[in-house]
């Protein structure tokens, strides 16, 4: 086995917290080097149970520390293009959490930077990794279903938005449920059906009593002329989360896109329940990315599949503010 890289984390809010460090912990292929959060008494805790050698409460110290290979960012949005930028700088492969940026601008210098320093640049998209989805993906590549006509997918659940957290403040979040869990499903929806066109967007703020939104629904066009829905959520109690594709020969249900054990496909052979198991995805995400670090193959997901995530995240908004339908890209 080649030597583990060593692994900076930048934040450790909720899901580097829960997920990523845990995920990280596990594998002999990550050796978790360092970790960076501003309260210094956070870091040196957070460190421990970890097992980081170095705790850091300053990005540019963690960047310098020499068994740091990669670091993984998993800070709001706003400080993303300033962090990617002197991780690039640095000589640091990034693993970057989602949303890329808030602006396409922010985006095009995050990518001059990596390029100028040789160093990669992936953007976190764990759905791309589970099991049920990388297999809708086999199937719809395959023809299975024919011509895609539509697809719909959802991720909603109860999550309290409070005043004064990054996630509630549109400076640092851009946005509420749909810059959350609303790019998701537009990485998901363009791994699945291919370029989007257009769409369109509604969003409102239901039940919690911040800036941002807290429910959405998208409508999307494809390039190759299918359709989707995608609805999102922070004001459902449970968790609802589904995928549903629908092709001119037939039709695939996944009831969850993260944990099903089973997918639902009907063809003209008929109806059955595919077996498609469980995946750390979080895991899958970091073995990927230290994989592309090691070997010089390329990682699951890329810089400009960050970049066109948030212009579909532009788009949306535009397209809410609007009432009509946008495309990706275009200038605001």
């Amino acid at each position: 086995m080649p030597p583990s890289v060593g692994w900076g984390f930048i934040g450790a809010g909720g899901v580097a917290r829960r997920r990523m460090l845990p995920a990280a912990r596990e594998l002999p292929e990550v050796a978790i080097s360092a970790v960076m959060v501003r309260e210094q008494s956070r870091a040196e805790a957070i460190a421990a149970e970890f097992g980081a050698r170095a705790a850091y409460q300053r990005v540019e110290d963690l960047l310098a520390d020499a068994a740091v290979e990669a670091v993984y960012i998993a800070t709001p949005p706003d400080v993303h293009g300033e962090q990617v930028v002197a991780a690039a700088e640095a000589g640091r492969h990034i693993l970057l959490e989602k949303p890329m940026a808030l602006d396409l601008p922010t985006c095009d210098r995050m990518l001059a930077a990596v390029a100028s320093a040789g160093v990669r640049l992936a953007v976190c998209f764990p759905l791309r990794h589970a099991p049920a989805v990388r297999t809708l993906r086999d199937w719809l590549r395959a023809g299975e279903f024919g011509d895609l006509i539509y697809l719909r997918a959802q991720l909603a659940k109860w999550y309290p938005l409070e005043a004064g957290a990054w996630r509630s403040d549109p400076r640092q979040a851009g946005g509420g449920v749909v810059m959350d869990l609303g790019s998701h499903l537009l990485d998901l929806a363009t791994w699945l059906g291919g370029p989007i066109r257009d769409l369109g967007a509604q969003i409102a703020t239901r039940v919690w009593p911040v800036e941002v939104e807290d429910t959405a629904v998208l409508t999307l066009g494809f390039e190759s002329g299918a359709q989707a829905i995608l609805d999102v959520s922070f004001a459902v109690h449970d968790s609802a989360n589904l995928i549903e594709v629908y092709g001119t020969e037939g039709y695939a249900l996944a009831p969850s896109p993260r944990e099903p054990t089973a997918i639902v496909r009907v063809t003209g052979e008929g109806r059955e329940e595919v077996s498609v198991g469980r995946a750390n995805v979080y895991a899958a995400e970091l073995l990927d990315f230290t994989a592309a670090v090691r070997t010089g193959a390329a990682a699951q997901t890329s810089g400009d599949d960050g970049r066109q995530n948030v212009a579909c995240l532009r788009a949306a908004y535009r397209a809410a503010a609007r009432a009509t339908r946008e495309r990706p890209g275009e200038v605001e």
